[in-house]
């Protein structure tokens, strides 16, 4: 790959994480339509499909093509709103292929120079969606969740940072936006995803440090629940105390994947659509509103049925079974961060809604040519960059 396009990649990733976040997640705070958002992922995806244009089509865009067509002819024919989802598949099949074209076309050098952007780019998007959203931030909003990812995400990846300083700079950045954005998943799923992955490197003559860290936390445990129940009780006024607060939470949770559940048994077979909207209007528990069912994975059976998400199941799996034994069998000379970040993923998407369909975020275009790099990279290519 040459050195050009290596760095429009680099550039174009850093212009999704400000942009998108903008306009996707910030657009309905400051009165920006949807329609803006889907030309600019068109101009995005047609800009990508050109830089890596190719009149041959290679083994594994051959058999994207011919897995995903069929399918994508019967979730455009089923659909609620065909046109809807027509475009979006076409969008989302080509941005899949410029990927797939993209890391053909890496070695082990050029990914490695684009994995040490990565925490930059999570941390400005993090920091631009706090900005957009600050205003708003005493009020209970879905788009915090997202803020939450965002936040989880950077403090995961800040462990790649070679720099101590920079390192405890970004950390430092997206703790405290973490904390800001009130998602507890987040914030406890990035904490102990990053404990783990420390204590996976950790040496023998470092195991009193983490002693100590775990005394600390034990000590500061009360005032830490003393915070969230302050923050948490500014949002959810009928509770008393943080325990209630949290348990009306996950109430509301459960009872969007009851109705998301009682819709998806509605279309099992063909599903409402890829990215349709009409589905979002109809659960039982908020009639009209267009609140999505906060899961990835029954967002996507939701939209796609069975057939195709037997496909993307399976997909996971093989994921999961490669990041798992990569974790456990690499030596520890191998940074094994990205490992986790492809975890952490995975868990976060039950209590968002995204998996691999849903890229319009920079998380989820990271995480998804993450997956890809795992699947098609081979021995020529791996997320395991020696630690230095």
């Amino acid at each position: 790959m040459s050195k050009a396009i290596e760095r429009q990649l680099v550039g174009l990733f850093y212009g999704v994480a400000v942009i998108y976040t903008i306009v996707n997640l910030g657009g309905t705070f400051i009165g920006i339509p949807g329609v803006v958002f889907l030309a600019i992922f068109g101009v995005t995806v047609v800009y990508l499909y050109w830089q890596t244009f190719a009149r041959t089509l290679s083994k594994n865009i051959a058999s994207l093509l011919t897995f995903s067509i069929p399918l994508f002819v019967l979730n455009v024919s089923f659909s609620i709103e065909p046109i809807n989802t027509g475009v979006y598949w076409v969008l989302w099949l080509m941005f899949l292929i410029a990927l797939i074209k993209i890391i053909q076309r890496l070695n082990q050098a050029d990914l490695n120079r684009i994995l040490r952007h990565v925490p930059y780019m999570l941390l400005v998007a993090s920091v631009v969606l706090y900005i957009v959203l600050f205003p708003y931030l005493t009020y209970s909003l879905p788009t915090k969740n997202s803020l939450g990812l965002f936040a989880g995400a950077t403090l995961i990846s800040a462990m790649s940072i070679q720099s101590l300083a920079r390192k405890g700079l970004v950390g430092s950045v997206a703790l405290f936006i973490l904390i800001a954005s009130d998602s507890r998943s987040s914030l406890v799923f990035a904490i102990g995803i990053v404990v783990i992955y420390l204590v996976s490197i950790a040496r023998m003559k470092y195991g009193l440090v983490y002693m100590l860290a775990i005394v600390l936390l034990l000590i500061f445990e009360q005032p830490l629940y003393t915070f969230f129940e302050d923050k948490m009780l500014k949002k959810e006024l009928y509770a008393t105390n943080l325990d209630q607060a949290i348990e009306s939470a996950q109430k509301e949770r459960t009872d969007l994947l009851i109705a998301g559940w009682e819709l998806f048994k509605e279309r099992p077979i063909e599903g409402f659509g890829l990215k349709t909207k009409y589905y979002e209007g109809r659960l039982a528990l908020t009639p009209g509103a267009y609140v999505h069912v906060h899961n990835g994975y029954l967002g996507t059976l939701i939209e796609t049925g069975l057939l195709i998400s037997f496909l993307v199941v399976l997909f996971i799996i093989k994921i999961l079974l490669k990041t798992v034994r990569l974790i456990v069998v690499a030596p520890k000379r191998y940074d094994k961060i990205w490992l986790f970040f492809i975890l952490f993923g995975f868990i976060r998407a039950y209590g968002e809604n995204y998996l691999f369909f849903n890229i319009g975020n920079i998380f989820s275009i990271v995480f998804v040519f993450f997956c890809l790099v795992l699947l098609l990279g081979g021995s020529r290519l791996s997320l395991l960059p020696l630690r230095k």
